[in-house]
C-alpha cells in the first residue's frame, strides 16, 4: 500500500470497533478531527471479501477504496477481510496494481505508523555516505 507516513493503521477485531472509533476520534484516530466530525461522515458500509494469496513474494489482490487508495493483500492461503468505509465510498477488489512492490520492502505496523526496515537501512547508508563525502571535502 502507498500512503503518507502520517496515516495511522489500526488492524484489529471488528467487535467493539464502533466504540473504539468514537472514543479515539480526533486523538489516536485522526482524521476525523473530533467525534462530532466523525458523525458528519454519516452511515458506513461494510463489505466482507475472501481472497486467495500467492505467497510472500507477490501481492495477489488490492482492496480498493474509491477515491482514497488501496491496500495490497500479500501472503499464502485464504483470508477473509471485513472492511468499512463511509457510505458512498466504493469498496472492491482487483488484481494487484503493483504485485512485486512487496519485494522492495514491506512496512510493519507499530500501531502508529508504518516502518520499512529496508528503506530505513538504505536511508542510513545514504546519510553515512553523505557524511563521509562532507568530511572528505573538509580535509582539502
Amino acid at each position: 500500500s502507498f500512503f503518507s507516513p502520517d496515516v495511522k493503521i489500526h488492524p484489529g477485531r471488528s467487535e467493539g470497533a464502533r466504540e473504539f472509533t468514537m472514543k479515539h476520534a480526533g486523538k489516536l484516530l485522526a482524521p476525523p478531527a473530533s467525534p462530532e466530525r466523525l458523525e458528519e461522515f454519516g452511515e458506513w458500509n461494510s463489505k466482507e471479501m475472501t481472497m486467495e494469496g500467492d505467497g510472500w513474494e507477490r501481492s495477489a489482490y488490492d482492496i480498493v477504496f474509491s477515491g482514497l487508495g488501496w491496500v495490497s493483500f500479500t501472503g499464502p492461503g485464504r483470508a477473509t477481510w471485513r472492511v468499512s468505509a463511509p457510505k458512498g465510498v466504493g469498496i472492491f477488489t482487483r488484481e494487484a496494481l503493483l504485485p512485486y512492490e512487496v519485494q522492495a520492502g514491506v512496512a510493519r505496523y507499530t500501531g502508529s505508523k508504518p516502518i520499512n526496515k529496508k528503506l530505513e537501512h538504505k536511508k542510513a547508508a545514504r546519510r553515512k555516505r553523505m557524511n563521509k563525502k562532507s568530511r572528505d571535502s573538509e580535509e582539502f
